[in-house]
């Protein structure tokens, strides 16, 4: 299941290299950030958590957005997408009495504390300066018209950042969820 899930996400790295029409790109490096992140973490939960969770959680709310900005967004291969960003979110549920066995139950505090954690790095990340380089860097983009401002009142990056943070506390909200249940039946 698990290199089935590697090979989903080099799969998705591919579709999103063709929707952004261009090979990859630099990006703001969010994943660099996030992976010292999750490699400072002390508990196998809670890498689940951050990467199952906040991650997929993160990349469905993408998906979502690019579904009600890019109206030809509704090609067989973007549900297949789709739904394997929603199997990677539920990937860990069938796994939570094993991990609290193994590592004993995690208090809900500390779950919220790693999602602020985790937020924060996205926000430092897609911050309206770092975005407006990174286009600037990478598209026919005159420096004058794209400034911290302009991205920052966008109506797009308005919209986009609801609905990734909807989706990410849908997504934290179930794994919390389920994982406070596997405490209850985990004796």
């Amino acid at each position: 299941m698990i290199k089935r899930q590697l090979a989903d996400e080099e799969a998705h790295c591919r579709i999103y290299e063709r929707w952004l029409g261009a090979d990859a790109y630099r990006g703001t490096r969010y994943d660099e950030a996030l992976a010292a992140y999750v490699g400072s973490l002390n508990s196998v939960t809670l890498e689940v958590f951050v990467i199952q969770s906040l991650l997929e959680g993160f990349s469905l709310g993408a998906l979502e957005y690019r579904a009600r900005a890019v109206k030809s967004a509704t090609s067989e291969g973007e549900h297949a997408l789709w739904d394997d960003e929603m199997r990677h979110v539920q990937f860990s549920y069938g796994y939570l009495r094993t991990l609290i066995r193994e590592e004993g139950a995690i208090a809900p505090e500390t779950f919220e504390r790693v999602a602020a954690e985790v937020k924060g790095i996205f926000v430092e990340s897609f911050a309206p300066a770092r975005i407006a380089e990174f286009v600037k860097a990478n598209y026919d983009v005159r420096a004058e018209d794209l400034t911290e401002h302009t991205v920052r009142e966008s109506e797009g990056r308005t919209r986009l950042a609801w609905l990734t943070l909807a989706r990410v506390a849908r997504c934290k909200l179930e794994f919390t969820r389920r994982y406070h249940a596997a405490t209850l039946s985990v004796g």
